[in-house]
């Protein structure tokens, strides 16, 4: 566990009333005044394609060096004994005017680095869902603890790989899968290869695809129509479009990380260069706690309905398409209904297949009969032959023994004798 000192704002005038002043930048100092619990937790996704620069993203979110990711290919993921794409949790504690939060970090390893990527979210789904599981076995309990641990996933950065052609069909898939689990937040990876011209056109490309294929992101309270997002700046309100083009580095210049090329160079916490500050403090500073309660209030409870209910059977009228959950009772019935008529299906198709194996074995059956009544007349048809054949030779041989014995020379002995006796 790393401890960082984390100062968004200055709090040295920092009221003691629970009141909290909207107008002004809320850092997570403030949690206290938002909700009851005395410790604090906010659990970060970071979804993406490799290199696309996520543990770098990391690294200048936190002004430390805190992810150590070792580099790696695809193939000794497929080598390794447990291959994963869930990457263990990276837990520091953030501090504030004496507030501590306890925050952790989940970064994705070879997603979508494969040939066939088909099925790689599940992983990721799987790691949210066990969250919200275990919070909910931890409610459950007959003696539970006074503070339960909340290692829920409060929010999911999806980094899109800076293309320009929007988005692709992995993430889209991925997208629609994480959607109704977690605060999904699209943001653009290596935002500063494309120019400001080519980042708005891919910006539009994007907010078209994800509308077209009804995709539900988190949208920050405030959000203007054409996807603007206000961001405090001192004394002035700035107007950031969605999603957000961000960049990391590593590289450290008079405390200030920026990226160098032949060219020029990237500041990453120059506003006028990348989105990185105005994410950042919508995720610290102004909408923690709200992304915090929506995924109670909202994906908790419904992953919550589910657990309790059974898969929860969805009705719609031809006047209502908002679907209403059904009691226990009713959908035992409702079940009881499906599987009977599931049964009498199974029948149909087993007699189908039936009337089919019968059928099929009746016409080798006669086949057989029909190519054996050929056999046999075939063979009473030689045999005949033979016998005729055998009665001819029969004759022949009658008639050779008759002149034979014409012919003998016994007989005519025989003759003789009569003719002397005369």
């Amino acid at each position: 566990m790393q401890h960082i000192r984390f100062n968004l704002q200055d709090t040295e005038n920092m009221s003691s009333s629970t009141d909290i002043d909207a107008t002004k930048d809320v850092g997570f100092a403030n949690l206290p005044n938002c909700i009851d619990p005395t410790d604090f937790s906010f659990n970060m996704l970071l979804v993406g394609e490799s290199g696309l620069g996520k543990s770098s993203f990391l690294n200048s979110f936190f002004e430390s060096h805190l992810c150590t990711m070792e580099p790696y290919t695809p193939l000794e993921l497929l080598q390794s004994d447990k291959p994963r794409i869930v990457s263990p949790r990276m837990k520091v504690t953030l501090k504030e005017n004496g507030v501590d939060l306890a925050l952790s970090v989940i970064e994705t390893q070879g997603f979508g680095d494969f040939i066939n990527n088909d099925g790689c979210w599940k992983p990721i789904v799987k790691e949210i869902e066990t969250s919200l599981g275990n919070f909910m076995n931890e409610e459950a309990r007959v003696q539970r603890t006074t503070t339960i641990l909340d290692e829920r996933i409060h929010c999911c950065l999806y980094f899109i790989a800076p293309s320009g052609h929007g988005l692709t069909a992995l993430d889209i898939e991925a997208m629609k899968q994480l959607q109704d689990k977690v605060n999904l937040i699209p943001v653009i990876a290596k935002g500063d290869l494309l120019t400001s011209e080519e980042m708005d056109n891919f910006k539009t490309c994007i907010i078209r695809d994800i509308k077209k294929h009804e995709i539900e992101i988190y949208k920050f309270p405030g959000t203007s129509d054409d996807w603007a997002v206000s961001v405090d700046e001192g004394d002035k309100q700035v107007q950031v479009r969605l999603p957000f083009a961000v960049c990391g580095s590593e590289f450290l210049s008079n405390k200030d990380r920026v990226r160098k090329y032949p060219w020029g160079s990237v500041e990453v916490y120059n506003k006028e260069h990348s989105d990185f500050t105005a994410l950042r403090k919508l995720l610290i500073r102004t909408h923690m706690h709200d992304m915090i309660e929506f995924t109670h209030v909202n994906h908790y409870e419904k992953f919550r309905s589910k657990q309790l209910s059974g898969m929860a059977l969805k009705d719609t009228s031809d006047n209502d398409n908002q679907p209403s959950y059904k009691t226990p009772m009713e959908q035992f019935e409702a079940q009881k209904v499906l599987c009977e008529e599931m049964i009498v299906k199974k029948e149909k198709e087993m007699n189908t297949v039936f009337i089919e194996k019968f059928n099929e074995k009746k016409t080798q059956l006669t086949k057989l009969e029909a190519d054996l009544l050929e056999q046999h007349e075939k063979m009473e048809i030689k045999l005949k032959q033979k016998q005729s054949i055998l009665e001819n030779k029969r004759r022949e041989f009658e008639v050779e023994k008759a002149q034979f014995v014409a012919d003998s020379p016994s007989k005519k002995g025989k003759d003789r004798t009569k003719r002397l006796f005369k």
